[in-house]
């Protein structure tokens, strides 16, 4: 008699949910990771930078006189405060002065209008981000004794 069965089904369903408890983790992992943020150097900085705490980071509304951006960072994967402080956060391990925010763009989703045949449209959700300039103020002299 001959065996005419169709494989081990056990196994190979063994297989499916191994692959995809193993994509479910990654997902998890993956949404536990937090904001992340991508530094660019824009200029050499007026003088010599050392970390400072995120408290000593201000955020200013625009680059003050003499102030020089010397990084521009962007943030994404987060909500909007934990961006936000992602950037001070990132900013004061540079030893930046104070940060402006250039862009703080909500996370959106954009649905093209294309008909798939499927049951939904088509849609695309593109991440929130939070774009700054470090900023670094010049060194202030110390005013010159008897003068």
């Amino acid at each position: 008699m001959t065996d005419r069965s169709i494989g081990n089904l056990a196994g190979t369903v063994g297989i499916h949910m191994k692959s995809g408890c193993t994509f479910l983790l990654l997902a998890i992992l993956g949404a536990c990771v937090g904001a992340s943020v991508e530094v660019t150097p824009l200029r050499p900085a007026p003088r010599a930078l050392t970390p400072r705490t995120i408290e000593a980071v201000k955020v200013l509304e625009s680059r003050p006189d003499g102030g020089v951006a010397v990084y521009n960072m962007v943030a994404t994967g987060g909500g909007h405060g934990e961006l936000e402080t992602a950037i001070k956060t990132k900013a004061a391990s540079l030893g930046c002065d104070g940060v402006v925010i250039t862009v703080r763009a909500a996370p959106t989703q954009q649905s093209n209008g294309v008909t798939t045949g499927g049951l939904n449209d088509h849609r695309e959700s593109v991440a929130g981000h939070v774009t700054a300039m470090c900023i670094v103020l010049p060194a202030v002299a110390a005013p010159v004794a008897g003068s």
